[in-house]
């Protein structure tokens, strides 16, 4: 799972609206918001760039090939 509640965004059931309605009034906190979107941010930038899932593909096709 890439999202860690409350840490690096939020999480809410598939099809349960009142924890998406919690999930957006949580949200009305500006300090939180910034300290989510900061956390995610780096998350995305320091694992997920399309260099790194590249080279992590790369070496996943090196490992099924046998090379």
């Amino acid at each position: 799972r890439i999202i860690t509640h409350m840490e690096t965004g939020m999480l809410y059931a598939p099809g349960d609206v009142e924890d998406f309605i919690s999930c957006l009034i949580t949200l009305k906190d500006p300090v939180l918001r910034e300290k989510l979107g900061e956390k995610g941010h780096k998350l995305a930038k320091d694992h997920y760039t399309w260099e790194i899932q590249g080279a992590s593909f790369a070496n996943l096709l090196k490992i099924v090939d046998g090379k």
